[in-house]
């Protein structure tokens, strides 16, 4: 499976450039993806996210293949724009994509409304709820299925 990597700093914490960045990443999946969210990016003034982020999405649902994106260091970033843009794309994800966030701590994200819509009980198969580490530094040994 193929994997895009996007490394955050706090700089990225600026939504078009987050969004820039994570465009350059998806390109290295399919690369004629999000060219024009990328000329939106650079017209003045910049579009609204959102619309933005849903021409990318239908994008990401056009790929045959499947994928995992890793965003690094989420902890660095540091603005509500970037954090409900990711919870848009959270909330839209197709399905070829797995969406990996790697962060020193929890992200302001809506994560227990997220945790419920993937651990629907009709759903197939069902997610087995997730623990998270002890104090001890235990491993996860649950892991949400769905999300990986």
């Amino acid at each position: 499976m193929r994997v895009a990597w996007l490394s955050l700093d706090a700089g990225d914490s600026d939504p078009a450039r987050f969004l820039a960045y994570l465009v350059a990443a998806l390109q290295t999946i399919s690369a004629g993806i999000g060219t024009g969210v990328m000329a939106a990016l650079e017209s003045p003034p910049p579009p609204a996210t959102e619309p933005l982020l849903t021409v990318l999405l239908n994008e990401i649902a056009a790929l045959r293949q499947e994928f995992i994106f890793v965003l690094d260091d989420y902890h660095l970033v540091d603005a509500k724009p970037v954090d409900q843009a990711l919870t848009f794309l959270l909330e839209h994800q197709p399905p070829q994509m797995r969406l990996v966030i790697a962060t020193r701590e929890d992200p302001p994200l809506p994560l227990a409304r997220l945790l419920e819509a993937v651990c629907d009980p009709l759903r197939s198969p069902p997610c087995t709820p997730l623990k998270k580490p002890s104090a001890s530094g235990a491993k996860i040994d649950n892991i949400l299925p769905s999300l990986l």
